[in-house]
């Protein structure tokens, strides 16, 4: 069988290890990479994608491609004719002009099991959800977000207290194991796609910062279900009040603490040297790691060393002075 080649659309780290599986793949000419521009990223300047710095590192050459559907970009594709464009975690829509380019097909890699969360932040979506089984999804592109028929579902369990960086660390793993025989089989037309449920889809948005703001009159258990699916981005975290306003704290790990209460949502019940525990809606939670604003990752009682709280404290909604 004649090499497939394949012009490779991918930004996000869950994409770097598909990149590495195409190069190494013998069945596999790559004929291009293209990943969004550098973004500015605080005080530090310009950074590229993940996968703009792994092409960098590697001295693979790449693209940073402001519209992917501008004419000068689609013509650069259409030179190296690829058989497959593959898009994975991009970042850009493509229209139709590039989805008929290639000879087989455009194929997309979607970390959800769909029709099920569709749009930008499906791993958030599945924890904080409190699903069991989430996956890769190989899809044909069409012009809607996430819509076209699917040539194959991958499962992957989501494992107890697993966050979302540890959940997408394992998709990528999952996705550069099935791309390259993936691509083949749709090569050979040994997979045909079918068309999704639509009424069965579910979307979700892209993340802000705002969604990561913890409301301790929620169930314990939903709160944290959210500090693991809102970890590393964007953080779950409420406002700790101190001297002159108020801290923002991110709280990167907690459990749900046993023992029943009567205290209002947000109350602090405990803030010793063994536990620091809130009250939730229901049940309460005992807080084991945080980034303090400002600070390095610690754990609760790190900070209570420094910082002591009083019990029957409240710290539900108070205004974010960061």
């Amino acid at each position: 069988m004649p090499q497939i080649k394949v012009f490779l659309l991918a930004s996000g780290a869950i994409a770097v290890r598909t990149l590495a599986a195409l190069m190494a793949a013998a069945s596999v000419r790559l004929m291009g990479v293209g990943t969004q521009p550098d973004r500015r990223q605080g005080r530090r300047g310009f950074a590229p994608t993940p996968i703009g710095a792994w092409c960098e590192q590697h001295q693979q050459p790449i693209a940073k491609i402001e519209n992917v559907n501008d004419p000068a970009v689609i013509d650069r594709i259409a030179a190296c004719a690829p058989d497959i464009v593959l898009v994975f975690a991009f970042g850009q829509l493509l229209r139709s002009q590039l989805l008929e380019l290639p000879t087989k097909a455009c194929v997309n890699l979607h970390a959800s099991l769909l029709p099920a969360y569709r749009g930008a932040a499906p791993i958030n979506a599945a924890i904080l959800n409190g699903d069991s089984v989430t996956g890769i999804s190989v899809t044909q592109m069409e012009r809607g977000l996430d819509s076209g028929p699917v040539y194959s579902r991958h499962n992957v369990t989501i494992r107890q207290g697993e966050n979302a960086a540890e959940l997408e660390d394992r998709l990528s793993q999952e996705a550069a194991r099935i791309v390259v025989p993936q691509l083949q089989k749709i090569a050979t037309h040994q997979l045909r796609p079918v068309p999704q449920n639509h009424e069965q889809a579910s979307h979700v948005s892209k993340l802000s910062r705002d969604d990561g703001r913890v409301d301790f009159s929620r169930p314990a258990n939903l709160i944290e279900r959210q500090i693991r699916a809102y970890t590393p981005w964007p953080g779950a975290w409420f406002q700790l009040p101190a001297r002159g306003g108020s801290k923002r704290i991110i709280i990167t790990a907690a459990s749900i603490a046993e023992g029943q209460h009567d205290a209002l949502p947000g109350t602090i019940l405990a803030a010793d040297k063994h536990e620091w525990k809130v009250a939730c809606g229901n049940e309460a939670l005992s807080i084991e790691t945080i980034v303090p604003q400002g600070k390095r990752e610690m754990t609760g009682i790190e900070f209570l060393r420094g910082t002591p709280l009083q019990t029957g404290q409240n710290v539900n909604h108070e205004t974010d002075n960061s």
